[in-house]
């Protein structure tokens, strides 16, 4: 009954129609008066004329598709949108001018009220687009881009030091300049915006100048057999001025988009504010922990080498003692 009512009200496809050179599909339709292809007759001109349709011809009793359904009017859209396969409708708004409120936070509250009305509207779920879905996608492309960028900077450095755990110590730069960037954002009252991301990402990057200089230097000391806490000394003294003298020119040419002088803006502010508190902390944090972590390898490295020769040893006692 139902594909029959389908056919009646949408046509029924009859199969593919031989012509010379293509076989369209052939669909087979009842005649409506609004029709123009009809040259038969007036057709249904009725809806409900549909209902007059026979199902089963006898000239005694024959059986109409009234006999089987029933019509009822209803109003329903004439487009049914879907969202991953679940009917779904769009509610669009905009906020305020002058509202001190965030896309971000609109979401929260709109959640918040969704959840808390949970037995009034059961299994409805609500998926926020515009431009919270776009800085969503921005914010998760810009996630990839630093994890790669830090895989990358991991693979120069271990191909031009030659080993696997100084890239480390060399990118610990990048956990201390987030440190930064999180603090200063916080206590600036700055939000952390695309381009403060962006500006992270960058600054991954810049920070470990400072980190490779120190271990670069450190490295140069031990190769002239200098004892490693003399070489962690000598370098930190060395090149804590050139590391400051950068970082301080860095940072006093983009103080002032960061504060905001003459004019603060909304745009470029939060990633001249992430950039610098960023690049103040991985500095700092830098040459404070960078030579105590490297002294610490140092040691760790000789004392595996001592029992690995120590272990060598014992082994040539063994073999070469009487049998």
């Amino acid at each position: 009954i139902t594909a029959l009512v389908a056919g009646v009200l949408n046509g029924h496809y009859a199969g593919p129609y031989r012509a010379t050179d293509e076989e369209p599909d052939m669909l087979v339709r009842i005649a409506r008066a609004d029709d123009p292809a009809n040259l038969q007759g007036p057709g249904l001109g009725n809806p409900l004329d549909v209902l007059t349709i026979p199902v089963i011809e006898d000239s005694a009793a024959p059986i109409y598709l009234r006999d089987l359904v029933t019509a009822q009017f209803s109003h329903e859209p004439n487009v049914r949108s879907r969202y991953q396969g679940k009917p779904t409708i769009t509610i669009t708004a905009d906020i305020q001018p002058g509202a001190r409120l965030s896309p971000a936070a609109v979401q929260n509250i709109v959640q918040d009220h969704v959840q808390s009305q949970g037995e009034v509207l059961p299994g409805v779920a609500v998926s926020f687009g515009g431009e919270f879905e776009s800085t969503t996608k921005s914010y998760v492309s810009l996630l990839f881009a630093f994890a790669i960028a830090v895989l990358g900077m991991y693979l120069v450095l271990a191909s031009q030091f030659r080993d696997y755990l100084q890239p480390l110590l060399i990118l610990t730069a990048v956990p201390f300049a987030l440190i930064g960037v999180s603090f200063g954002l916080f206590f600036s009252r700055t939000i952390f915006t695309i381009g403060s991301f962006i500006a992270t990402v960058g600054l991954s990057g810049v920070a470990v100048n400072n980190t490779i200089l120190l271990i670069d230097f450190m490295n140069k000391n031990l190769r002239q057999d200098k004892p490693l806490r003399q070489a962690v000394l000598e370098a930190c003294a060395a090149r804590m001025r050139p590391v400051l003298i950068t970082t301080i020119t860095t940072i006093l040419g983009l103080l002032p988009m960061a504060i905001g002088i003459p004019n603060k803006s909304i745009s470029w502010a939060p990633m001249a504010m992430a950039f610098v508190t960023g690049l103040t902390s991985s500095t700092l944090l830098a040459l404070l922990i960078t030579p105590a972590n490297y002294e610490f390898l140092g040691q760790l490295r000789l004392r595996l080498r001592r029992r690995k020769i120590g272990a060598l040893r014992r082994q040539r006692k063994a073999s070469s003692g009487p049998v």
